[in-house]
């Protein structure tokens, strides 16, 4: 049976809200795709009333919760609570360029926090929401849900996170409701999950233990989309790093020549590893910058060898100098990654970062 789903976004403490929240934009499209009603809406905290639900009446509610606005959600679900008693809410978050899965790993916290919260997603969240809304009316059916805690009168429980992971090509594209409701002038897109380099700063470990992608005419059939249908000429790519699998010349060229084939005027912004430069040739940095590349953030991190070690980085701060000097030869904006303060600094690596 079909179930309403407001999918409800909450920001509070200055988040910076310009931008997609593509973790809940995939799960609104899937939930769509099955034959569900989903509605995807933003609300500052202080502005919150019941009204919207009360009007569009939804059988589940679903916050994406992160720890800059957890405070406001616990706020909020304990307001619904309150109303309306046999609503079932739900709290969850895939992992964003932005704000990391809180979720994933306060599970427990989370539930122990708010008594107003049924369910928690704590992985990347498309197949958990259909088989949440297949179960919806029979929470007993909760503990087959691989990557999914929740409370019932028996107390708390966290279900195994050993699902299959789906394959990203047979997603539906993300709703981008937000996109248009906001009129925003840049979309984000995603066309992997997970990184294989294994930066000791970096929670891309943890979420995803082997990168996964999409095949390049998926991605091209949707930044096409976007042009046509919303008149985007601004994106994102929000990947790990850009280059991966590990260093695929192919694969980037391959996506720049069908930009150029498509004839799509667009401009891009990626992330990339800053090694990754010495292995670029000229003529595939030129195709990229000719396709719509013009900005890239390397990750640089440090400027001094003993950080670089700690961060599991090459040490070689040449390297970072090169990069930069790399992507500027190639008229390419550089938007550096940079963690200048650590646990462990001192006074001579700090001044070796600003050297």
């Amino acid at each position: 049976m079909t179930k309403r789903i407001l999918f409800l976004i909450v920001s509070d403490n200055d988040m910076w809200r310009d931008v997609e929240e593509l973790g809940t934009a995939y799960m609104v499209s899937q939930a769509r795709k099955y034959g569900h009603t989903a509605l995807m809406m933003e609300t500052q905290a202080a502005q919150y009333d019941n009204g919207i639900i009360e009007e569009y009446k939804p059988d589940l509610v679903v916050f994406p919760i992160y720890s800059l606005n957890r405070d406001a959600v616990y706020r909020i679900c304990t307001e619904i609570r309150g109303a309306f008693s046999d609503l079932v809410l739900c709290v969850g978050g895939a992992f964003t360029v932005y704000y990391a899965n809180y979720a994933n790993y306060n599970a427990e916290a989370i539930l122990q926090g708010c008594a107003a919260v049924n369910a928690v997603i704590r992985h990347e969240g498309e197949q958990i929401i259909i088989d949440l809304l297949d179960t919806l009316n029979d929470p007993g059916a909760w503990e087959s849900i691989n990557g999914l805690a929740y409370r019932n009168k028996d107390g708390i429980h966290v279900n195994d996170d050993n699902g299959e992971r789906p394959d990203l090509n047979t997603l539906p594209f993300p709703a981008r409701d937000l996109l248009r409701q906001k009129r925003l002038p840049f979309a984000q897109i995603s066309t992997s999950r997970g990184c294989t380099a294994r930066c000791s700063f970096c929670a891309y470990q943890l979420m995803w233990k082997a990168w996964r992608g999409r095949n390049i005419t998926s991605v091209l059939d949707e930044i096409q989309q976007l042009v046509e249908r919303d008149g985007i000429h601004a994106f994102n790519f929000v990947d790990g790093s850009f280059e991966d699998p590990g260093y695929n010349a192919e694969r980037m060229a391959a996506l720049a020549q069908g930009i150029l084939d498509r004839k799509l005027q667009i401009s891009y912004y990626i992330q990339m590893r800053a090694e990754t430069s010495r292995k670029i040739p000229d003529a595939l940095m030129r195709l990229l910058r000719d396709s719509g590349l013009s900005s890239v953030c390397p990750g640089l991190e440090s400027a001094n060898e003993d950080d670089l070690k700690l961060f599991r980085k090459a040490p070689a701060p040449d390297t970072m100098t090169y990069a930069v000097d790399f992507f500027r030869r190639h008229d390419v904006n550089v938007d550096p990654g940079f963690i200048n303060f650590n646990a462990y600094s001192t006074p001579g690596n700090l001044e070796r970062n600003i050297g």
